[in-house]
């Protein structure tokens, strides 16, 4: 954390700071010009939660979350790629993740991530158009969209509803106390070695995870399979070899919710298909950014 210290108590607006400029581009964030970046933290119940808005004048918004244990920085390239596509981009750090505040990696249950996002929505002076979610972060755009929250354009990769092993992990974790934290298994993610190499010695990479995030993940997902089916036209990208979801059960239950979801299947990709090999990557994000650009002619 300290590599990027200085920018945790600034508030959110637009300012120049060669802290800021470092991690642009440590992350591989390339800006054009004509993109006014805004960033800072908003306070929510306490939380200073760490938001970017890169805005391109007249363009419409997509918001990009990111998964768990992951943050805003990962997704530079993504952010970039977006605002050649012609949007502006916002996004934030969860609480616990990146430059927000919050025990590292911790929820106390899932309705804290909501309340962030509706914090970070009320902060925009526009509605995004468009939304991305990764895993965790899919998982919350999912669940606001089941509790009535709208957007037109709405694309999900490797969401989380049912992690690996979910039957066994769910009596494995009965065993372990709430306080614990766990070493955080270095799974291999993508089939990319830079990528791996480029997330595990991320200076913002948490090495643990407690396991009240755990028993909040698996509290969330009985409630979220218990909600009432929503007709918003997501679009879910999962890959075949995904080693963090059990992601048939979690198609199956997205399709369930949402019975006008339009599911795509990677065969050969992993949890993080946005950074997957060349391939499996461009091959995706592709068919992401293809799947929200109908929202570019909304303004």
């Amino acid at each position: 954390m300290s590599r990027f210290e200085g920018l945790l108590n600034t508030e959110f607006g637009f300012k120049e700071q060669e802290e800021m400029k470092a991690y642009l581009r440590y992350y591989r964030f390339e800006l054009p010009h004509e993109v006014e970046h805004r960033w800072g933290r908003i306070g929510v119940d306490g939380v200073p939660i760490f938001q970017h808005h890169f805005e391109r004048e007249g363009a419409p918004t997509c918001l990009l979350l990111h998964g768990y244990l992951d943050h805003s920085g990962i997704y530079g390239s993504v952010v970039t790629e977006l605002l050649a596509e012609g949007w502006s981009v916002t996004t934030f750090d969860l609480p616990g993740h990146g430059l927000s505040g919050g025990g590292r990696g911790d929820v106390l249950n899932f309705q804290i991530y909501q309340d962030c996002l509706n914090a970070v929505l009320l902060n925009l002076a526009d509605h995004p158009t468009a939304v991305i979610g990764h895993s965790t972060g899919a998982a919350v755009l999912a669940n606001s969209i089941l509790d009535g929250q709208s957007f037109k354009h709405v694309a999900l990769v490797s969401p989380l509803l049912h992690s690996k092993a979910w039957a066994l992990s769910k009596v494995g974790a009965r065993l372990l106390p709430k306080k614990m934290r766990i070493p955080r298994r270095r799974a291999h993610v993508s089939s990319d070695p830079e990528f791996q190499v480029f997330r595990t010695s991320d200076p913002l990479y948490e090495k643990t995870m407690p396991m009240t995030w755990v028993h909040s993940m698996f509290e969330w997902a009985d409630e979220m399979e218990s909600k009432e089916q929503n007709p918003a036209g997501i679009v879910a990208f999962f890959g075949g070899r995904d080693v963090i979801i059990d992601q048939r059960a979690s198609a199956q239950i997205y399709g369930h919710l949402f019975p006008k979801a339009d599911i795509r299947w990677f065969p050969g990709g992993n949890h993080h298909l946005l950074f997957e090999a060349d391939e499996i990557r461009t091959k995706v994000r592709r068919e992401l950014y293809d799947s929200i650009a109908p929202g570019l002619g909304s303004v």
